[in-house]
Parts: structure tokens; C-alpha cells; sequence
């Protein structure tokens, strides 16, 4: 285990955080009830069966984390649906963003907590892929994350991965004025 890894694992409460702001975020803005389950180690391995992802990298003094949204096609659909009241049958260009957005808006909601705990977070813009680019990118994170399991309130899953140090090999991109972790 990488020793970012170590340290994230050893301070729960910044996963609860990310946890609750995500929750809250949701369910809030996609008008659906969603619960979190029990957050467990996975060594990435293989290719994934989401049909959405969102990524963020939010960097800290003490280390960096990567966190991906993930959806399956229904559940993305669905709380597109919710959330703009209008039916879609593929998730497109034009859709796909919501899991940016949500990340933007639980990230507003996830720093003033850290900030608690004297941590300043730097976030990157979100990245957004779908159809094969996500098995593209899924099938290039290496080593352990944290998966945090989650149900729609009709039990549809959705998961949250985070993964720290630099697991995830993209191109990461800030606002020019943002100093940022290595």
C-alpha cells in the first residue's frame, strides 16, 4: 500500500466527509434518496461496468486524492431524470456532465469541512467519460481504493472509488492560480 494510501486510511473522518457531501449533494440536487454503504478495500484490477464517470483530484498538504463517481447507464438516467424533469434514453455529450457538476457541488460542500481540520483542499476541474473512454480509463488505475457502495431508494447501485497518490494517470487540469501538490 502506498504510503497516501496509509494516511487516508488512518483518518476515516475525511472519508465521512466525502461521504456525507456526496450523500447530501445527490439526493438534494438529483431529488433522489440514495444511502451510503460500508466503505471496503479493492485492489483495482480489471475493467469496470459503469456506463458514466466523474473524476476529481483534490490535493492537500498531506496528500492527494482521486475520486471517481461512477454510474451504471439506469441510474445515471435516472437521476438525470429527477433532476431535470426530462426523459432521456442514452446518456450523451449533452448529459453526461451531471456527474461533473455534482462533484463541483460536493466539493463546495466537502472543503469547508476539511477546512475544519485545517486541511486546504485544491481541486482539479472534473473530468467526465462515458461509452468505452471509462474502461479506458478504469482499466489504467492502479493499486488499492476505497470503494463506498452506494443505493438509489429502488436499490439501483452506484459506487464512489477513492484512490490516492497518483493512481489515476490523466491530465489533470486547475485554474492557472491554484498551487497545487507535486
Amino acid at each position: 500500500m502506498n504510503p497516501d494510501s496509509a494516511k487516508l486510511l488512518q483518518r476515516p473522518e475525511l472519508i465521512k466527509i466525502v461521504v456525507s457531501a456526496l450523500t447530501q449533494t445527490i439526493a438534494s440536487y438529483t431529488q433522489t434518496k440514495v444511502s451510503a454503504g460500508a466503505p471496503y478495500i479493492k485492489e483495482h484490477t480489471s475493467a469496470s461496468d459503469l456506463a458514466v464517470i466523474g473524476l476529481v483530484r483534490l490535493d492537500s498538504a498531506e496528500f492527494s486524492l482521486e475520486l471517481v463517481l461512477g454510474f451504471s447507464k439506469n441510474v445515471f438516467i435516472a437521476l438525470y431524470e429527477n433532476m431535470f424533469s426530462t426523459p432521456v434514453r442514452e446518456i450523451s455529450s449533452e448529459n453526461h456532465d451531471l456527474a461533473g457538476e455534482i462533484l463541483n457541488i460536493a466539493f463546495g460542500s466537502m472543503d469547508p469541512e476539511f477546512r475544519k481540520l485545517n486541511m486546504r483542499l485544491n481541486s482539479s476541474f472534473p473530468k467526465i467519460f462515458s461509452g468505452a473512454a471509462v474502461n479506458e480509463i478504469m482499466t489504467k488505475i492502479g493499486g488499492q481504493g476505497i470503494v463506498i457502495p452506494y443505493l438509489t431508494h429502488d436499490k439501483k447501485p452506484f459506487v464512489i472509488e477513492l484512490y490516492t497518490g497518483n493512481s489515476i494517470q490523466t491530465d489533470w487540469q486547475y485554474d492557472p492560480g491554484v498551487k497545487r501538490r507535486g
